[in-house]
Order: structure tokens, then sequence, then C-alpha cells
């Protein structure tokens, strides 16, 4: 996976138009706050439906964002150094193969005898790693973008409505293929024994783009309940319930970009024709989500039940594969039908993907429970993910929280939320989360992964985001 391949990744997220707060749900974004309190900033908007009245203080009757940069975020597998490993293979690679294809031009024996001594030589390096990187090498990127003015609160009809729009674009790079063999004259695969056979290399080693770029508009409204006129409640028990509306516009696409992609005849690589082509496999649709959500408030002490896409919404991926010729007919379209043809035989007749894939965004219950120390600013609490879920690129959530955050009263004082989250599925990771007010209008959101990658020869953490907002302070 070079750096031509990340830089795919980064590129997918251009056409990205609107959506985002709610992204972080989606999959579990996270840096998005346990606590639906005022120290959480409008970020909490996403969280529990049911939790509008804790965001407006007593006498506000709006509060809505002004402007934030895009929330950037970044993940790597558990895998030692594999982007600067997996260049080293295919310059390797691709030196090899030449050298085979000069010798045969030039039938020049000792340049052949050469070149199966370095292939030898590949095949023993790098098989072991080719393994490894199939099974544990990816680059995730996550980009999420606010539109300005939201999300936006405000009372109506007895209760609080919240509007967002958001965008929210998921990226997942990944090795697949393992295969590294020897090949004789005529392409036929040879065992390892066979090398004075040999006249050539292959490979099945290809990068896995897989991306969904969605446009949501969230509509929220909350309440208070009369339960007290009918349940036996504590004095001063305030129960309210809330629901989230949700229409999204998703972009799904996958692409393998192989790594033995020959030029075709507009001398364009494989590479070349996924980056100049992405919109070729891309598929829009647009589904409905609901989010419900209830929530209690007594004494300083609040907890909450969520249930996030109550009704699921579903997306479809484009397919790969199939009827090749028939999908790239065009003369200028060789190399895609080639390609194509390459992906059919080496991972969809193998099961290795899928030739059709849907996503849908499976419902996710959350309970959080929280406490205001002594009446004072200073909040504590917790969360946790009753199920674990799929993001749109596959990895899977479920995260457990624990945060502590101050509301400050003054402009000159940094109000802030600090917390601890892992995930309980998938990767497993853990990360350290800060959210920070400053100046009562600005909000800094960081998270950073407590696990770390090597790259380059330094340690780094396998994972990390960043992200900046202006909002209107309560």
């Amino acid at each position: 996976m070079n750096k031509k391949m990340i830089a795919l990744a980064a590129l997918a997220s251009v056409p990205m138009g609107l959506h985002a707060a709610t992204g972080f749900v989606q999959g579990g974004g996270a840096n998005s706050s346990a606590l639906t309190t005022r120290a959480a900033g409008l970020s909490a908007t996403s969280g529990n439906p049911a939790a509008g009245e804790l965001l407006l203080k007593e006498g506000q009757n709006f509060r809505f964002g002004f402007i934030s940069t895009p929330h950037v975020g970044m993940e790597v597998g558990p895998v030692d150094n594999f982007i600067e490993d997996f260049e080293d293979f295919e310059q390797r690679y691709e030196v090899i193969s030449d050298k085979f294809e000069e010798a045969e031009d030039t039938n020049n024996q000792a340049l052949l005898d050469e070149a199966r001594t370095e292939a030898e030589q590949l095949l023993t390096d790098f098989r072991p790693l080719l393994t490894e990187f199939t099974q544990a090498a990816y680059v995730n990127v996550d980009v999420q973008q606010q539109v300005p003015v939201t999300p936006a609160i405000f009372r109506g009809f007895g209760g609080v409505f919240t509007v967002d729009i958001a965008a929210d674009a998921k990226i997942q790079m990944q090795t697949i293929g393992d295969k590294l063999v020897l090949l004789d004259d005529a392409g036929n695969e040879l065992n390892d024994s066979q090398l004075d056979q040999a006249d050539d290399i292959g490979t099945n080693t290809a990068a896995y783009l897989k991306s969904g770029i969605f446009a949501e508009l969230g509509v929220t409204y909350s309440r208070p309940l009369p339960l007290g006129a009918v349940l036996p409640l504590p004095e001063g028990m305030r129960v309210s319930a809330g629901a989230r509306a949700k229409v999204i516009q998703g972009q799904l696409s996958r692409q393998v970009i192989l790594l033995d992609g020959s030029e075709d005849t507009n001398g364009e690589t494989a590479a070349d024709r996924a980056e100049d082509n992405y919109d070729a496999n891309q598929v829009t649709s647009t589904s409905f989500g609901l989010d419900v959500g209830v929530m209690f408030d007594w004494k300083g002490l609040y907890g909450g039940l969520s249930v996030f896409n109550l009704v699921p919404p579903s997306f479809d991926f484009g397919e790969l594969g199939g009827d090749c010729a028939a999908r790239f007919d065009g003369a200028d379209e060789a190399g895609l039908r080639a390609d194509c043809v390459e992906t059919d035989d080496e991972f969809i007749s193998t099961g290795e993907l899928p030739q059709n894939e849907t996503y849908t965004d499976d419902p996710r219950v959350n309970a959080e429970l929280g406490y205001r120390i002594l009446e004072s600013n200073w909040v504590v609490g917790g969360a946790l993910d009753f199920n674990k879920v799929e993001s749109v690129v596959g990895h899977e959530y479920q995260w457990a929280t624990l945060s502590a955050g101050y509301e400050s009263q003054n402009w000159w004082l940094p109000g802030f939320t600090l917390g601890l989250r892992q995930n309980l599925a998938g990767t497993e990771q853990s990360y350290a989360t800060a959210s920070i007010g400053l100046l009562r209008v600005m909000r800094l959101n960081l998270s950073y992964g407590l696990e770390e990658a090597e790259v380059d020869g330094d340690k780094v953490p396998r994972s990390y985001s960043v992200g900046i907002g202006f909002e209107m302070p309560i």
C-alpha cells in the first residue's frame, strides 16, 4: 500500500458535499462525548435525543453553532512499518519483473539467472509479510464536517427542537491477496523447486479501497413527560423523551487497485485508473433513520437510555467483477475491463470479496449515567453500548466511556470534558479524549489512541482525531 494509494483515500473525501456530527454516532466515532451535558458543548446533540433541555439553560430559547473546521481522524492497523515494507516489496517486485522482461527480450541468460535469484529471495522475504498485511494492515481516514449555523437548538411546541446538517466521509484502504508465485513463459504457476524454469513472477496483492460518504439532515424533538401525575416519582424528578428523524444520502464505493496491474493503451496503470475513475463504481442512494431516547434528571443525578437507528438506514455498494465485458465495452476501457476480470478471478470467485454488498447501520442501544457533584459545575459520568455495530468500512464498535467535565461560567476560564473510551469489539482500541471550550465560543475536540504502531522507526499512536468548532455559549 504505497503513498499514492494512501493519497487516494484522502482524494476520496474531496467530493464530499454536506454532513457530519451525526457521523460521530455512525460507527461510534471516537470523540463523541458520553456526557449529554453542557460541558460537552453542542457535540452532545448527536447523543441521547431526549437531552435537549440539558443543552439550554433556564430562560434560554435558542442556541446554535457558528462554524467549524473539518474533524479529521486516522487509524492504522497493528502492523509496524507496513507502509514502508509494502513500498519496499512493490519496488523490488517491479525491478525483478522488469529484469525478467528484459532478459526475455534480449535473450540474456545472465540477466535471467539474476532475476531468478532475486525472485527467490523476494519470496523468502515477503511471503510471511504479505500474509500479515492481508490480516491486519489497513489505513482508515474519517472526515466529518458540520454545516455552519448547525446544530441549531430552539424551544417550541412545549419542548426543544434540534436541527442538524452534517457530512461524514469514511474511507478504508487495506491490503488483500497474499499470493506470490513463480511463473513459466506461458504464465503458468510453478512451485518453488522449479526456480530454473521461472520466466516471471506474479502476485494477486492489491489495495482494497472502501468508502462511504454521507449527507444527513436530522431533526430532533424532545420534551418532559408528565409522568408525575400517574407514577410515584421522587419529588423534583424530571423525565424527558425525544426522537430524531434522519434523512441520509449515501455515496458508497469499492475498488480493487491491483499491484500487478499492467499499463493500458493510454499508458495508465491500475492505480491511475482508480484515481481517474473513482466515480465509476459509486452508488448513490437515500435512506431514512430514527433514533429515540429517554432521560431522567433528579437532584444532580441524571441517566438515559438511547436506541440509535431504531429504523436502520441501508445503502448499496457498487458491483465488483461480474459481466466485465458488458460493463466496460469501450475501446478506451480495455484497462478497466482487464482489472475487472482480474478482480473477478482472484477475489470474487474465491469468495474473498462479495460481488454485491449492502451496508445497514444497525440499531445500537446505549445507556448513560452522570452526576453533578454537590451542585457545582463539575460533572462525572459514563456510558455503555449494549451491543456492537459495524461501520460502513467494516469495523466493529462497542464503546464503554468514562468522562469528567467542568462547565465554566466565565469567558476567561476554560470548560472541558475529559474522558477514556474503550472499544469492546473489533480492534478493541482505547482512547483518551478531550473537549475543551475556550472563551465560551471556541471548542477543541481531540482524541488520542493509547495503542501504538511503528512508522519509519518511530512509535506513533495508531489512531487520532482533531477538530475545532465555534458555537453560541449556553
